[in-house]
């Protein structure tokens, strides 16, 4: 059962701990589009001085608009990233510090994908702001029952979070209060 938090300065202090009893190599910071990644990987590399690798800055849309326009409608998500780029990453980061955190959703099949893992995983709830629900659970849910209609990307996140379970099987869990997207 992962340990939850919601509160970043907490979440720091036990990550820092973690990190002193077993040190990792790659921590990953997981969950689905929208629920904060990015700024949660910005701050805890910039809190441990550490470089952060987005995946998202390794899809083909980002870096080779051409190539991304030539590529069929409707291609899983992980099909759009350039893995060997990522690898290359990952591979330079780990080369010239220790520690490296890398962010995005699917993570865990991204990095698979060249033979690589996660040491440490902090998974992303975003919760809504009325209510502090997590409606997840009940999307994938939904999504397993059949009773879903999602976009192709959507259906990438549902099938990856039913088969890979990274919200229970994460290290450490963030809650985070749905705010305007300029805070996300």
């Amino acid at each position: 059962m992962p340990e939850e938090f919601d509160n970043y300065r907490l979440l720091l202090d036990r990550l820092r701990a973690l990190i002193r009893e077993r040190p990792p190599r790659i921590i990953a910071v997981e969950g689905v589009m929208q629920s904060g990644k990015t700024h949660l990987a910005k701050r805890i590399g910039t809190d441990l001085q550490v470089p952060v690798i987005s995946v998202d800055c390794f899809s083909f849309k980002s870096r080779d608009p051409q190539r991304f326009e030539r590529l069929p409608e409707g291609l899983p998500y992980l099909q759009m990233i350039d893995v060997a780029a990522l690898s290359d990453a990952v591979s330079t980061a780990l080369r010239d510090r220790p520690l490296v955190v890398v962010e995005g959703i699917c993570l865990r099949d991204a990095l698979s994908q060249f033979d690589c893992s996660p040491d440490l995983t902090i998974y992303v709830k975003r919760l809504s702001e009325n209510t502090h629900q997590w409606y997840l659970p009940f999307d994938i849910e939904d999504f397993e029952q059949g009773r879903s209609d999602v976009s192709r990307f959507d259906t990438d996140q549902m099938e990856y979070h039913s088969r890979s379970r990274p919200h229970e099987l994460a290290t450490l869990v963030f809650s985070r209060v749905e705010t305007t997207p300029d805070e996300a």
